[in-house]
């Protein structure tokens, strides 16, 4: 057989060998919807800025590993409000973990057999500072008795039964939210790395088998994660194209790893998610695997590039919330031309991201208070939320959310679809402020989460660098 017709053969079958696959999604109780039920999210809060202000301390005095061995770090956003989980497998018998797909980061981790075994603790965690230790660290750590697990209920991944596993000498670091130049505030997960072969989707289903992929294997994780239960570890969906956007020690993110190996169809996934009301652990979305989801969504009705190949973050103009009952109807306009700096230069494009891993829409406190405040609803700062009757838009069904992409692009938000269910006759505004201490250079003015992709399906286009977006069929 010639060369020629070797390589048109292997083209082929390639091509024959590709295909699109599909998840499901399970909608749990997000980590702030539990601590908020319970009377808890204030105590959380001020656990989290006790660490963060002792981290700003400590900043200047981190241990550094052995010379041979990389460490890297990762700034990445996070809000305690992940909704949707999903289940994948690694290694050779599976093992099954529970993950949030995450499209603000470019590393899968999962807590591996040793996490918090390792007897490690913070400089500040020691039983000296006795009240902030058990505040804000592993308890082990305050009673000299060592660190035990990463959480009881988590799943672990066991290098040693695999048949497809291969050692990293290189060690990670991942940082969940950045507020401050040295990086001292955040959620921390770090280990080392491994490769093995990454299913997505549960044992028995039709999975997207991804040999040879690099993951994480966290063998120490801040206190934010072991508490929540309902997931294992993180699933990055980004895309490895920006130094600010890395996955941990350049390695190649598992997605990108299935396109370079030319098992999926196109480039792409596709995120569909369905509105159960106060319902959990029940099916609530469906991503798709390289091709687009005509089940659940329409087709596709406009694209935009992307602004920047870090999160999958798009430029728009302006947000306007229609309606208002202080003491009419009334409607609230923001726009990048009103967002100004010191010089009263507009700042315009304003930027968003696609947040497949935050339950609300989140803004500038400025605007999303004013939004809420012509609604009638004050903030409740105890539990930083905004409290709206469960039926106040069946009530008032002329509301709605209106997103202006600087490409001309519009969405329309119903009110009804910006309600989120906390149980007991609760209900939460879906839009809330994010700290605008973290806007900047790298991060959006707007984060579109769970409410906007339940109304508009959204294509991920690694290969082109944009995103697609369809009515769902589900609204």
């Amino acid at each position: 057989m010639s060369m020629l017709k070797v390589v048109v053969f292997s083209a082929l079958l390639s091509v024959a060998l590709a295909a699109v696959f599909q998840t499901t999604l399970t909608k749990v109780d997000s980590l702030r919807q539990k601590l908020v039920n319970e009377g808890k999210w204030d105590e959380y809060r001020k656990q989290r800025d006790s660490l963060w202000t002792q981290r700003s301390y400590y900043a200047n005095k981190a241990r550094k590993g052995p010379k041979n061995h990389a460490s890297v770090s990762q700034p990445v956003n996070d809000y305690s409000d992940v909704q949707y989980i999903g289940n994948i497998t690694i290694g050779t018998p599976e093992q099954t973990f529970r993950v949030v797909f995450d499209t603000g980061i470019a590393t899968l981790w999962i807590p591996d057999k040793t996490c918090g075994s390792n007897g490690s603790c913070d400089s500040f965690c020691n039983p000296n500072n006795a009240l902030l230790c058990f505040a804000i660290c592993p308890s082990g750590c305050c009673n000299n008795t060592g660190i035990t697990k990463c959480g009881a209920t988590k799943n672990y991944f066991d290098s040693t039964p695999s048949t497809t596993y291969q050692a990293n000498s290189n060690k990670f670091k991942l940082q969940y939210i950045s507020g401050e130049q040295d990086g001292s505030q955040g959620w921390f997960v770090d280990g080392f790395l491994g490769e093995d072969t990454v299913r997505l989707g549960s044992q028995g289903s039709s999975q997207l088998v991804i040999p040879k992929s690099t993951f994480g294997q966290a063998t120490s994780m801040d206190r934010k994660f072991e508490e929540d239960t309902a997931y294992d570890g993180y699933l990055g969906l980004a895309f490895q194209a920006d130094n600010q956007n890395q996955a941990a020690d350049n390695a190649v993110p598992v997605l990108v790893n299935a396109i370079n190996q030319h098992l999926l169809d196109q480039p792409v996934f596709m995120v569909a998610l369905f509105d159960e009301g106060n319902q959990t652990n029940v099916p609530g979305g469906v991503v798709t695997w390289g091709g687009v989801d005509t089940t659940n969504c329409g087709p596709i009705l406009n694209y935009a590039k992307l602004s920047r190949a870090m999160w999958y973050q798009v430029e728009i103009s302006g947000v306007v919330f229609t309606g208002g009952n202080n003491p009419g109807p009334a409607t609230v306009s923001t726009s990048c031309e009103d967002d100004t700096d010191y010089y009263g230069n507009p700042m315009c494009p304003w930027t968003t991201i696609i947040d497949t891993a935050t339950t609300f829409i989140g803004g500038p406190f400025g605007d999303v208070d004013e939004m809420a405040k012509s609604i009638g609803l004050p903030y409740d700062n105890f539990n930083q939320i905004y409290w709206i009757p469960c039926n106040f838009f069946d009530n008032n069904p002329v509301f709605n959310l209106t997103i202006y992409l600087t490409n001309q692009v519009v969405f329309t938000i119903p009110g009804k679809d910006l309600i989120l269910q906390y149980g007991n006759g609760k209900c939460a505004f879906a839009i809330n402020a994010i700290d605008e201490r973290y806007v900047g250079d790298v991060k959006p003015n707007w984060v579109f989460g769970v409410p906007f992709i339940r109304q508009y399906c959204t294509l991920f286009d690694i290969g082109q660098q944009r995103l697609g977006f369809a009515k769902s069929l589900h609204v």
